[in-house]
């Protein structure tokens, strides 16, 4: 059947308008809204939970520092003892390892840096500060200038800086 060129259509069928292919009412004339219906859906969530998510962290974010959650794991797996047992070895590694772990405890707060000094740390970090490696010798120093921000500990370091020194004169 040949389509009239202009005029009414009322008369003509779903296959007549299709050119003789039977096209359902769900795929009938308006496909192209559907394709372009789930094309641009599919984008908009594909855009919008992402965002979603990357506003949440950021919100997320700004309500906490990081170092809050971290420092006290990472303070509570140090054990001094052992600490100060690797920093009298005569193992270069294990020294510069045990300068670092002491500079890390040392800056984390005033009470690990009494547990330091009443473990017997001032005496092994002075040890450490004498090291060949410069590594060694800049953790502990760090370790050292960290203590002496808290009075008490400085006087403890002057006695045992005055016991140090004379060890080495006699």
């Amino acid at each position: 059947t040949a389509l009239p060129i202009s005029g009414d259509l009322t008369g003509l069928s779903n296959t007549d308008l299709h050119g003789g292919e039977e096209i359902g009412v769900f795929f009938g004339c308006k496909h192209r809204l559907w394709y372009t219906a789930c094309f641009f859906g599919l984008h908009l969530i594909i855009g919008v939970i992402p965002t979603l998510i990357q506003s949440f962290l950021i919100w997320h974010n700004f309500k906490f520092e990081i170092g809050t959650y971290i420092e006290p794991c990472l303070v509570q797996t140090k054990d001094i003892t052992r600490v100060l047992i690797d920093a009298v070895s005569n193992r270069p590694r294990s020294q510069r390892n045990a300068a670092f772990e002491l500079n890390n405890l040392a800056t984390t707060g005033e009470e690990n840096k009494f547990r330091i000094v009443a473990e017997g740390g001032l005496q092994a970090l002075v040890t450490l500060s004498l090291s060949k490696d410069p590594a060694t010798q800049e953790y502990a120093i760090e370790a050292l200038a960290e203590l002496l921000t808290i009075p008490s500990i400085q006087v403890t370091f002057e006695s045992s800086l005055h016991n140090f020194v004379s060890f080495f004169r006699t």
